[in-house]
């Protein structure tokens, strides 16, 4: 079943996916094969290199046929599927380090749009890692922050990713 956060990100975007289309791919990914794509998204891996994405990429081909998708739309809706996908595991990750999900989720949502929109894309660096200090002042120690910075990391780029395709702004 298509998860609460798809329909969010639905009911917050201008494109015309639909909670069917998402379902298709969503509903294809195993909860193994979402592990090992957010492996793949922590290792820096491409959508066609990584080892979990082969399956995934089956699973977009599937339901691009079954629903006439043109490149763009494929790509805007297999964005939106990787960004759903790295959110739900890298979540369940982080709940079971004992973060508080919820904190990391009210502080990414507090920030600014530019932070929300091009964090781990198109942000520079020294104002990346000025927003980021003030998660580890806040909501998440600053030992847990060492501790688990690749999920925290992988966790906001999902969250980013996911909003980018929400607004129908390019993920280059």
């Amino acid at each position: 079943m298509l998860n609460l956060m798809a329909m969010a990100l639905l009911a917050a975007q201008p494109m015309a996916e639909s909670v069917e289309e998402l379902a298709c791919v969503m509903d294809q990914v195993s909860p193994a094969e979402a592990g090992v794509i957010a492996d793949d998204m922590l290792a820096g891996e491409g959508a066609t290199t990584g080892a979990g994405f082969g399956g995934f990429v089956g699973h977009v081909t599937t339901c691009a046929d079954r629903y006439g998708w043109d490149e763009a739309r494929t790509v805007r809706i297999s964005s939106a599927t990787l960004g759903l996908i790295g959110t739900r595991e890298f979540r369940r990750r982080l709940t079971a380090a004992g973060l508080d999900v919820a904190a990391i989720d009210a502080w990414f949502d507090e920030q600014d749009d530019e932070f929300r929109t091009q964090a781990f894309i198109d942000l520079d660096q020294e104002t990346q890692e000025q927003d980021l200090a003030t998660l580890f002042d806040g909501p998440v120690s600053e030992a847990d922050g060492e501790a688990h910075a690749e999920l925290i990391g992988g966790y906001l780029a999902a969250r980013v990713v996911t909003l980018r395709v929400a607004q129908g702004l390019p993920l280059e």
